[in-house]
């Protein structure tokens, strides 16, 4: 089949000129041209390749602004995770500052009590007014501490001679308060630690300590506590509380202890010999009556 070599009609075998354009036919052994195009639809194939480039621009503009992170041309996923900046961590709110936790008592000195028996010591009512001094020989009843699981310690008062019980004192668990409980449980009283300018007379801290007696009749009655663990400090003389503190001028000091029905005067000293410090309890008359040994300070 034979094509005509300038309008690309088709020829017979046998023709010298082409039928469509009158030019010469030619061989038309060559490769069918490409037909002319119309130039209102050459005008639309341009338009719209014109617009297809605009939108590609746009497209393409758009996705240069890659996020954060995202592969950069020429470069792989692993690269991107491995140098992707981290994602921000977000600030935590700032929680109140902790409530400062009271520390036992007898971490400071204060009330030089054991840390096997912390209830033990000074302690006044919850508008200062009353002062007790809280220890294991208080009257004639025995103390029987149970602690309890959120930490507080429950001290069960049972009279020593009839085995009855009397009393109950709960001793907080963050060790601030004592509150003093009948038999049936309903509360009487609470009881806090006093601070020291609430002492009326202190006796010098340098004196303060826990004392065991090494002169005197252990078996007599001793209003200021038994022969072991006598301590003095800003409230106590051993297991009275005292007031009126005087210096005597002659090394000995009294005080009033408001104990018992009527209180009682005590006349006492302090003396070092070597390392060692000792209290003096004098009777009336001005003679030896207990003598102690600071076993510590």
């Amino acid at each position: 089949m034979k094509y005509c070599t300038h309008c690309g009609a088709q020829l017979p075998d046998d023709a010298q000129f082409c039928p469509g354009c009158g030019k010469a036919a030619g061989d038309g052994t060559s490769p069918t041209p490409a037909r002319k195009i119309p130039l209102p639809a050459l005008l639309a194939i341009l338009a719209v390749a014109l617009v297809a480039g605009v939108v590609f621009a746009l497209t393409r503009g758009g996705s240069s602004r890659e996020a954060p992170g995202a592969p950069q041309s020429g470069e792989s996923a692993a690269t991107v995770t491995a140098t992707a900046s981290p994602a921000p961590t977000e600030t935590p709110t700032a929680s109140p500052a902790p409530t400062e936790t009271p520390q036992p008592v007898q971490d400071d000195g204060s009330w030089l009590v054991t840390a096997a028996e912390p209830w033990k010591g000074a302690w006044c009512t919850e508008d200062g007014a009353e002062l007790m001094i809280f220890e294991s020989w208080n009257m004639n009843a025995s103390q029987l501490p149970e602690t309890n699981e959120d930490g507080s310690i429950t001290i069960y008062c049972t009279d020593v001679r009839g085995g009855t019980p009397t009393e109950t004192y709960l001793f907080s668990a963050a060790q601030t308060t004592l509150t003093h409980l009948d038999y049936t449980g309903k509360t009487l009283d609470t009881y806090r630690r006093p601070t020291y300018d609430m002492a009326p007379t202190p006796l010098p801290s340098s004196d303060w300590g826990a004392y065991t007696m090494v002169e005197g009749d252990a078996s007599a009655y001793n209003p200021y506590g038994p022969s072991v663990d006598f301590i003095v400090d800003a409230f106590r003389f051993g297991i009275c509380p005292y007031q009126r503190l005087s210096d005597n001028g002659d090394g000995t000091m009294s005080i009033y202890c408001p104990s018992g029905p009527e209180g009682f005067f005590t006349v006492f000293s302090f003396s070092t010999e070597g390392e060692d410090t000792y209290l003096t309890i004098y009777d009336a008359d001005g003679n030896l009556r207990y003598r102690y040994l600071r076993t510590a300070a």
